[in-house]
This record gives C-alpha cells, structure tokens and sequence, in this order.
C-alpha cells in the first residue's frame, strides 16, 4: 500500500480551534487551547465565554469571545442566558461562534 506524502510546510490553510466555556470552565478550556496549539503549530484558537464579562485569558494565539463578539442582536445577549441553561446556550451559539470566526478570516475552524 502507497503512502502519501505529507503536505509540504505552509500549504495547509489557516486552522482555527474554539471551544464554548463558562467562567468556572475557563482553567479547562484553557488546556484545551494550550494542547490544541502544541499539536497544530501556527493555528490559532478561540474560546467562547458564555459568562464572566471580566475574565482574562492571556495565552498566546488564544481569542476570548463574548457574547456581544458573535454579532447577535443587543437583546439576544442579554435574553438568550435568561432562557437557557448553559448546555443549551453553548448549543445554541455554537453556529454563530463558527460564522464569527469564519468571518474573522478563518479558513478552516
């Protein structure tokens, strides 16, 4: 069985990870991005906080998102964690996480 070569260094489009946390996810999530980053050099990553407006996350290559980043409407950001747990609220966000970043210049999230 032919084995294929890998791809040449610098033709792979840009690689994006993210992930959805709350406040006390945050340490978690935060292992998450440092592990994906080891393992895909030159990606970057993005960590949704769905709670905690003051948080501060500073890891290299490492985004914070709130809320008010994903473009939703004013309401939505202040009804939408009224109405939903947080499982459901990180459901329910996940497709407009995935569009801000593609709209961020992501190729690949």
């Amino acid at each position: 069985m032919a084995h294929a070569e890998p791809p040449a260094p610098g033709s792979l489009l840009p690689l994006i990870g993210c992930t959805i946390a709350r406040a006390s996810e945050l340490p978690q999530a935060s292992v998450l991005a440092t592990s994906f980053l080891k393992f895909h050099p030159g990606s970057k990553f993005a960590i949704l906080l769905l709670d905690g407006s003051h948080e501060q996350i500073t890891l290299a290559n490492v985004k914070l998102f709130r809320l008010g980043d994903l473009g939703l409407e004013k309401a939505d950001e202040w009804r939408l964690p009224m109405l939903y747990s947080a499982d459901d609220l990180a459901s329910i966000l996940k497709p407009a996480l995935l569009l801000a970043l593609l709209k961020s210049g992501a190729a690949v999230v």
